[in-house]
């Protein structure tokens, strides 16, 4: 039999009508779906706002190994911005109270 003949069943696919899974949501409740993401996205909704980067752009990979002397000196300045945000906080509540 040829691949391509008339009754031929050797390939089978989903058949002629299906909806794939993409169509197996009424378009009535996608179209709210991304109405109420859009309205999320528009209001400054930080989930909204990740939903629709997550999947517009991959997400970043860190391109230093964490156990390299890059990485390690990565993770060192970012524990001394964290402990001078911490310590300003601090002089600033202590500053707001006197």
């Amino acid at each position: 039999m040829a691949k391509f003949e008339k009754g031929n069943t050797a390939s089978k696919g989903r058949p002629r009508g299906a909806k794939g899974k993409n169509k197996l949501l009424s378009d009535d409740l996608t179209a709210e779906a991304l109405k109420q993401l859009s309205a999320a996205v528009f209001s400054g909704e930080q989930w909204g706002v990740i939903e629709v980067l997550k999947r517009v752009s991959a997400p970043l990979k860190p391109v230093t190994d964490p156990l390299s002397l890059d990485g390690l000196m990565l993770q060192a300045k970012i524990d001394e911005f964290t402990l001078l945000e911490e310590r300003i906080a601090a002089l600033e509540l202590t500053h707001e109270k006197h």
